[in-house]
């Protein structure tokens, strides 16, 4: 939890993605409802990830599907070092449903 100088703060410094800035300045909540992920390499994972966006008093839910990719640094912890979006299709459907 941030204050909103906190929350603007991380938006100047880049450490919030564009997505979630768009998010916050037109009003949309994103909740995680679940994630799934299924090893298909070393350290590569396929995800499914279930959200919910709600705006105002729409809510609509989808499911987001992509890989993300871990790495091991120097200390032996995994990193994410990649997260690639395989379907758009339903993220895309989700925001003109909730902004119409």
């Amino acid at each position: 939890f941030v204050t909103k100088k906190g929350l603007d703060r991380l938006f100047a410094l880049g450490l919030v993605t564009y997505m979630d800035k768009l998010a916050y300045e037109n009003n949309i909540y994103i909740r995680t409802e679940n994630i799934e992920l299924n090893e298909t390499e070393d350290h590569e994972y396929m995800y499914a990830v279930r959200l919910k966006f709600m705006k105002d008093t729409v809510e609509t839910e989808g499911e987001c599907t992509g890989i993300v990719g871990m790495a091991q640094d120097e200390s032996g912890s995994y990193k994410v070092n990649f997260i690639k979006k395989t379907d758009s299709k339903a993220i895309n459907e989700m925001l003109e449903k909730i902004n119409n």
